[in-house]
């Protein structure tokens, strides 16, 4: 009985190490996202005033 309890806490060690190990690439994904957002928004100009084209559009939405 006690080799099944420790099987299944090995189990859940490992376990917790895939978790873990997905939630970093995870995490890393993230932060690589948020980083290309950043570039995108200053390079197009994320701050700059909407033409009048979109103004309008955008008010009708």
């Amino acid at each position: 009985m006690l080799a099944v309890k420790d099987r299944e806490i090995a189990n859940a060690r490992e376990a917790a190490e895939v978790l873990d190990a997905h939630l970093s690439r995870m995490e890393q994904e993230q932060q690589d996202l948020n980083a290309t957002l950043q570039f995108l928004r200053n390079r197009e100009g994320y701050d700059a005033r909407l033409s009048d084209f979109l103004r309008d559009a955008f008010d009708r939405m």
